[in-house]
């Protein structure tokens, strides 16, 4: 693995350091993706250091093993934060951990699997700090909020298949 450098010089301010994406958004899409965001949110991360930190990292695999990777996104993302003195951080380490066995419960029995949709739960305070982030470094960027017809095709979707799971859940079997 190797190691990332920060080297602003090569970036001008325009670009944010990390992916840009609202808190409400990412909610909402992790939960009608069944957590399938986060991968693109791991995948947009390791994008944007890749292309800022100039480093030779693999994104797709990355955001793919997000397992073995978050940690270290989440801890680049802490890192750089102190480096350029943005007030607050977050525990890396717990919010990894928090993230992984959230997502493992995907294989619990019934209604219990559920639970595995509440993974967003651990990203949220590393997507807040990397906002900040984001607003000191390029205090004009795009911020994210708004639900492209790829985000509303993924919410209707992906609602109706939540909301499928959950009344079969109560419907009993005959």
């Amino acid at each position: 693995m190797s190691e990332i450098t920060h080297n602003k010089e090569n970036h001008p301010d325009t670009t944010t350091p990390f992916f840009a994406v609202s808190i409400p958004k990412l909610i909402v899409m992790s939960v009608c993706t069944f957590s399938l965001y986060d991968l693109y949110w791991f995948y947009k991360n390791w994008l944007s250091i890749k292309t800022r930190f100039s480093s030779d990292i693999s994104p797709f695999w990355r955001a793919f093993f997000a397992f073995f990777y978050c940690y270290q996104c989440f801890s680049q993302i802490n890192s750089f934060g102190q480096e350029e003195n943005i007030s607050g951080n977050f525990p890396a380490s717990l919010l990894a951990i928090g993230w992984i066995v959230t997502m493992l419960m995907t294989h619990l029995p019934e209604p219990y699997f559920l639970v595995s949709t509440l993974a967003f739960i651990f990203v949220i305070p590393v997507q807040i700090y990397a906002n900040k982030i984001n607003n000191k470094i390029a205090p004009a960027h795009y911020k994210n909020s708004n639900f492209s017809k790829w985000n509303w095709g993924a919410i209707v979707i992906g609602g109706a298949i939540n909301l499928l799971v959950i009344l079969t859940l109560f419907i009993p079997n005959t």
